[in-house]
């Protein structure tokens, strides 16, 4: 399913827990993105800080899961590790459903 198609028919399915680190690191990068803001600025020549949060958030993810790398914050990667880069990415972009919990 191509990004364009998946803006149109859904939005990636996680558990509360995912859904809580979610937000906790959205939080997270965006504060980082706001203090080197000159720093961002000078590489990218634009200040677009959910943009780029969405990005460090994506590459420190897929460092972690596929490089085996050590990122800033890892113990917020934890609940996220069934989820694949490509899928936090569109969670981040296009949002997401919370799974209900099994009765």
């Amino acid at each position: 399913m191509s990004e364009k198609q998946y803006e149109q028919d859904g939005k990636v399915e996680v558990t509360q827990v995912q859904a809580q680190a979610i937000e906790e690191g959205k939080r997270y990068y965006i504060r980082r993105v706001y203090e080197n803001r000159k720093l961002v600025e000078s590489l990218y020549g634009e200040f677009d800080p959910d943009k780029r949060a969405i990005r460090m958030f994506s590459v420190d993810h897929f460092l972690l899961l596929n490089a085996g790398g050590v990122v800033p914050c890892q113990e917020l990667f934890e609940p996220l590790y069934d989820l694949s880069t490509r899928e936090l990415k569109l969670a981040l972009t296009y949002g997401y459903t919370v799974k209900r919990a099994a009765e």
